[in-house]
């Protein structure tokens, strides 16, 4: 079962050199979005032959597909749009089932929506917390190309060098500079590089430096692409929300993580940066954050301490997908995802 919500439509975005031809009576889907222009025409058309630059109005009326033109009018529409990229950024993947159905899940995915980079917060892809070489590595063979972390980053001292060793495994920027790894990473698409930024918040969470200063400092860093998405594994809501609005025209997307359950706000904000409060869990579906529900009961209702196991059963995945414009930088499209 694959659920999909849409934000908003894409904004309109300046033509590049990207050429598509196509037929009106085979309109492609994605031919009819507002980043699309319509430029010239193929004959036969009105008695004129040859190639012919469409005027504004009938490039509108080009743009509304088969009910514009017909194929006995037009054999073929010369169309440029910009250049876009797909991001997809995946909730907090819980324990090996988690795992699992990531990678049962992800190849189809990105196939389906043209994802060229995925992010995913991967500090519960071991068992009972934190990151292993095993499971960070099960994660990029599965498709995921950044993973990210958060307050479970150094849950497990075997670890510590990984974040060393493993170039696109992040943990929070904001962390004091003496601990390992970095918050930090460049993709490198081929046509365009992309930023990738760790933070975590500080509100019902332990102490660590300002995100809002990191964030600002590292948005300084010299060649730092024009694409940037940012992981906000934060508690409070409202502290997401701000950094949201503090990012806002800064970055391409911000999306949050760490509370395992997806919010419903996704949204385009009005400098065009894509944002979801949190973009919720990889794991099972009847479970307390991952784990069972009971033990979870036992421990609020007794307050005494309890091991937790993780549960087993239905998983599902949370994503988010941000559409972006490759030579801006800007978000165009937000998409919120769930596979079950």
């Amino acid at each position: 079962m694959f659920i999909s919500v849409r934000a908003r439509p894409p904004l309109p975005c300046p033509p590049s050199r990207e050429i598509v031809w196509g037929c009106p009576a085979f309109w492609p889907g994605w031919l009819l979005g507002t980043d699309v222009k319509a430029i010239a025409f193929a004959c036969p058309y009105k008695g004129r032959s040859g190639l012919h630059r469409l005027s504004a109005k009938e490039s509108r009326v080009a743009a509304r597909g088969p009910v514009g033109f017909t194929s006995r009018q037009v054999s073929l529409v010369l169309f440029e749009r910009s250049p876009m990229v797909n991001i997809l950024c995946i909730g907090d993947v819980v324990g090996t089932v988690g795992c699992q159905f990531l990678r049962a899940k992800l190849p189809a995915l990105k196939k389906m929506k043209g994802v060229d980079l995925v992010v995913c917060n991967g500090e519960n892809s071991a068992d009972g917390n934190g990151v292993t070489q095993a499971s960070v590595q099960y994660l990029l063979d599965s498709g995921v190309d950044v993973v990210t972390t958060g307050n479970h980053s150094f849950r497990r001292r075997e670890s510590y060098d990984l974040y060393h060793e493993c170039p696109t495994l992040l943990r929070p920027a904001n962390f004091p500079a003496a601990a390992p790894g970095k918050g930090l990473c460049t993709v490198d698409l081929g046509r365009v590089q992309v930023a990738v930024v760790n933070l975590i918040g500080t509100v019902y969470l332990e102490s660590q430096r300002c995100p809002f200063e990191t964030l600002a400092a590292l948005l300084r860093t010299p060649g730092l692409p024009r694409l940037c998405v940012v992981d906000f594994h934060a508690e409070a809501t409202g502290e997401k929300r701000a950094m949201g609005f503090f990012a806002d025209g800064k970055v391409t997307a911000l999306f949050g993580t760490h509370t395992h359950v997806q919010t419903a706000d996704e949204a385009l904000l009005p400098h065009s940066t894509g944002y979801i409060t949190d973009v919720g869990m990889t794991g099972v579906i009847d479970s307390v954050l991952g784990v069972k529900p009971e033990i979870i009961i036992k421990k609020l209702t007794t307050k005494m301490p309890a091991r937790f196991d993780l549960a087993k059963g239905p998983c599902h995945m949370d994503c988010i997908l941000f559409t972006a414009d490759e030579k801006t930088g800007l978000c165009t499209g937000v998409e919120r995802l769930s596979l079950v």
